[in-house]
């Protein structure tokens, strides 16, 4: 069985790098770097999200153009809101709540989406 799915993982979305490299020079010892980088967003049940990553609004920059492709998808508008249930947004978009809510806020700041009563549509701007 594999290593993500009997952790309970296969419904979580991945991505991540590994590198490696040597350092040396003149005047250096030999030195060997690694650089982990790993993502994970999902839910581990109906209470507890999970998204380990990128922290806060840098978080919501990749987020925001799911949100604009999907929206351009669906004849510019969506109806989902602030007050959706959490786990028809996460189905959706693949997002938590909070992450959806940070994104479209951004959205909307930059005049890219308006929100409606129910749902949100693509700006004419």
């Amino acid at each position: 069985e594999n290593d993500v799915e009997s952790f309970g993982l296969n419904d979580f979305n991945k991505n991540g790098s590994i590198s490696r490299g040597l350092s040396f020079g003149n005047n250096q010892d030999l030195t060997v770097n690694s650089n982990l980088n790993l993502q994970l967003s999902g839910k581990l049940n109906n209470n507890i999200d999970v998204v380990a990553g990128k922290m806060g609004y840098s978080r919501v920059e990749g987020e925001a153009e799911k949100v604009l492709r999907l929206l351009k998808e669906n004849n510019g508008y969506l109806p989902y809101h602030d007050k959706s249930d959490p786990e028809e947004i996460y189905l959706f978009f693949a997002m938590s709540k909070k992450t959806f809510k940070m994104t479209t806020g951004n959205l909307y700041r930059e005049r890219k989406i308006n929100f409606e009563e129910g749902g949100i549509r693509l700006s004419k701007v």
